[in-house]
């Protein structure tokens, strides 16, 4: 009698937290949606009101062909950290510092590196001569290894 107590038991809590697993990959799938509905909603967002760091984790924004691409440097942050790029098309990056810190903004591969900046912004121009998915970063210190890093993806 106890065993066939146990085996209930241990077949419903089994169960619970298989619907459970099911649940969460839902509301995962929902976010992602939410994150990242169109370029376009994403652009007019991350411009047209404030995303706090916090509350989105991955902000990403498509390269206008004449349209700066606006980009915070932070308390080891970059906002948005997911850029998108054509090769061979300009880019323009307004690169605005925040919180006191000096950062920069370096894609070794692609050989760009700002100059720092503490307070304040400053452009940066480059034009991508190849495809491929690039990490760019702030070289100071050890903000890089803090999280102060994101993603250039060259089609």
């Amino acid at each position: 009698m106890m065993i066939g107590v146990f085996l209930i038991i241990v077949v419903a809590l089994v169960g619970f937290l298989f619907m459970k697993k099911g649940k969460t990959s839902a509301s995962k799938t929902s976010i992602t949606t939410l994150v990242s509905p169109t370029v376009t909603q994403i652009t007019e967002s991350v411009e047209g009101s404030e995303i706090v760091a916090d509350d989105i984790q991955t902000a990403e924004t498509t390269v206008a062909q004449e349209s700066p691409i606006a980009i915070e440097g932070g308390s080891f942050y970059f906002k948005p950290n997911i850029i998108n790029a054509k090769v061979g098309q300009p880019v323009t990056i307004k690169f605005t510092s925040v919180g006191g810190m000096p950062h920069d903004f370096v894609i070794d591969e692609l050989n760009v590196k700002s100059e720092r900046v503490t307070e304040g912004e400053l452009d940066i121009q480059f034009t991508p001569d190849k495809v491929g998915t690039f990490e760019f970063y702030c070289s100071v210190g050890n903000h890089r290894k803090m999280g102060m890093k994101g993603t250039l993806v060259v089609e």
